[in-house]
């Protein structure tokens, strides 16, 4: 990787600041209130190398929660604890948080050593083997340091020194993302966010967003440990000089990330686990305080698959926050009591934008456990897989899974290719739903259209706003279009001018059918053309209700009998195609011909005549040029 980030953790007073001087030169306690009270209270940075940053975080209970802003994109632990104090509330909670949020890397600083003897130091050592048992922490090395005298600084930055080059856990393919734990102003220099970067990489001059809000930024300059570079990518200690933002919109917590790409949520699913030592148990709707890259925000607990979750263990969880972040699927996160505030548990993010759960359905269990996976193609299945009733596409994924287009492309082939979902489109605009989901919808589609053909045999289809309506309601309409066009290239299905049908369905006459079908085609066709029909004149005549009629009258449409001209009057095939000589017969010695004339020729009257040529401009045998119609002639 570019750079490996070390965290300090431990008490207050052991030393963290001290001892990070004594590696670095660096005194990272900035402030004046710092300077004052001893004790830091924001964030330090300090430089090692061109390889390694060392942030150093507060030990102070209050301030836990600058220290989880601190670590939570740390690569490497550095544990401090006071020789002469050993393990302290401090120490422990710290020590909780670090495993919370998935280090696994790190060493132990026994400082203060000049302060005591030997043999106590030793029980200490023994004590620290106990208390780090289970933890990432338990086979570290455990180095004797002073950071007054300097006695072993140089045995632990030798130790520190052998988690350089470490296999990166940063998406450098995919979306830019970049936690923000500081931002403040440079004179003559402008704003500087400073962070972590998480995924992705970019250049000077890159549009960013600035999330949550509605703040776009333009990137002027970038830094890596106090040097300008030209790019920065995932696993960069960096800091960027943005433009288009004033210091009052931009705080810690805020996220810059690749422009139009990321969302804001205020609804997680999690796997949450409580720590060993929790005091409390949780309940539904249990407010805690949710700490997840650099932010904090309160959110209520809903549990899925219990009601109450005891200390030490886990369970699948939904977070609603009452202030909406920008987090992605993987992301760890800790909680903590909403008062007396105190780190209680945490875990991971499974799915940073899920529809509002209050349980989890058995059927959804094996999705939740395939979101929980390592591997992308299983996690994208899970999700895919949990909301099979919806379409999701590749850019959608990108964003939630941080990871490129090309790498969510390839999952989702490799998923097609075995049969868990569907795909649809052209990348970057693939769009894929769950293989069940979709042949349950096919299938939903072919009974109700089978059931439409049995309630309305005089329907030659149903109208595709019909079908939707029908549907479950939780089924996006354009699933439900893209599976009713997957029918369509089967031939399942066919769509035409009067709606939606089986493939092969024909309208079914009964007795009384037929006898209507035959009196509406006659009256119809002995309609002179001064006299032409609508629905309504029909009803009249065959004293019989408007709306039943219109269903025979589409049918006999259908069956190519009548014709609906575009004002709604009503005409014979055979009576059409009279008129349509006519009209051509004309064209044979004139190059133009108005209503008028037309009315004139066919010896009618002025409404039929419009309705007739707008029905032959329809066929594109005509063009209207002004008040008169010209004959379009076929292309050889």
């Amino acid at each position: 990787m570019t750079h490996t980030v070390i965290g300090t953790a431990g008490h207050i007073d052991h030393g963290k600041t001290s001892l990070v001087k004594a590696l670095t030169g660096v005194d990272t306690d900035r402030l004046p209130e710092e300077k004052e009270r001893g004790i830091t209270i924001e964030l330090g940075f300090a430089v090692v190398d061109a390889h390694t940053t060392i942030i150093d975080v507060p030990g102070h209970e209050r301030f836990v929660k600058t220290m989880v802003a601190g670590v939570t994109s740390v690569d490497v632990a550095l544990l401090v604890v006071a020789a002469d104090d050993g393990i302290m509330p401090q120490s422990k909670e710290h020590l909780d948080i670090l495993n919370l949020l998935g280090v696994q890397r790190g060493v132990i600083a026994l400082n203060k050593i000049d302060l005591v003897e030997s043999d106590w130091a030793d029980l200490i050592e023994d004590d620290l083997r106990i208390f780090t048992q289970g933890s990432f922490l338990e086979n570290s090395a455990i180095i004797r340091v002073s950071a007054n005298t300097g006695e072993g600084i140089k045995e632990l930055a030798e130790e520190l020194n052998k988690f350089k080059n470490l296999e990166s856990r940063f998406q450098t393919d995919g979306p830019f993302r970049m936690p923000i734990d500081r931002f403040f102003s440079v004179k003559g220099f402008g704003s500087v966010a400073t962070g972590t970067v998480l995924s992705g990489k970019i250049e000077n001059g890159t549009s960013l967003d600035v999330l949550p809000g509605s703040s776009s930024v333009r990137v002027r300059n970038l830094q890596v440990h106090s040097k300008q570079v030209d790019v920065i990518s995932a696993g960069d200690r960096a800091a960027i000089n943005i433009a288009g933002v004033d210091l009052d919109e931009v705080k810690r917590g805020n996220v810059l990330s690749e422009y139009g790409v990321f969302k804001t949520t205020q609804l997680l699913d999690v796997r949450l686990k409580l720590v060993e030592s929790c005091p409390v148990e949780l309940s539904q709707r249990s407010r805690v305080r949710l700490h997840v890259g650099t932010v904090e925000v309160l959110a209520r607990i809903q549990l899925l698959e219990c009601d109450i979750l005891i200390a030490g263990s886990s369970a699948w969880a939904q977070l609603r926050l009452e202030s909406p972040i920008c987090v992605a699927w993987g992301d760890r996160f800790v909680i903590r009591r909403y008062s007396p505030a105190l780190s209680i548990g945490g875990g991971v993010v499974l799915n940073p934008r899920p529809p509002k759960r209050r349980s989890m359905a058995s059927d959804e269990l094996n999705h939740f456990v395939d979101l929980e996976s390592n591997y992308l193609d299983k996690a994208i299945k899970g999700l895919i897989a949990s909301s099979k009733y919806s379409l999701w596409d590749q850019s959608e994924l990108s964003s939630i899974f941080a990871h490129s287009l090309q790498k969510i492309q390839f999952c989702l082939l490799k998923l097609e290719s075995e049969g868990h979902i569907f795909l649809s489109g052209k990348t970057p605009k693939l769009l894929a739903v769950n293989a069940e989901g979709a042949d349950s919808i096919k299938n939903k589609l072919i009974k109700l259209l089978k059931n439409h053909h049995s309630t309305f045999p005089l329907r030659v289809g149903a109208h595709r706003q019909e079908i939707r309506q029908k549907m479950t309601p939780n089924i996006q309409e354009e699933l439900i279009d893209w599976m009713l066009g997957e029918l369509e290239k089967k031939k399942t299905i066919e769509f035409g001018e009067y709606g939606i049908r089986m493939v092969g369905y024909e309208i079914v006459f009964g007795k009384e059918d037929t006898d209507l079908a035959n009196k509406i085609e006659k009256l119809v066709k002995d309609a002179d053309w001064s006299s032409l029909l609508d629905v309504d004149a029909i009803a009249v005549e065959l004293k019989v209700s408007p709306k039943p009629l219109q269903s025979m009258i589409t049918a006999l449409q259908h069956l190519g009998a009548i014709v609906s001209l575009p004002d709604g009057l009503l005409v014979h095939v055979e009576k059409l195609a009279i008129a349509r000589t006519a009209l051509l017969d004309h064209f044979e010695n004139n190059t133009e011909i108005s209503v008028a004339i037309f009315r004139d020729l066919l010896n009618g009257n002025r409404r039929t005549a419009l309705a007739l040529l707008l029905q032959f401009d329809y066929e594109n045998l005509t063009r209207r040029l002004g008040d008169v119609r010209v004959r379009v002639h076929p292309k050889s």
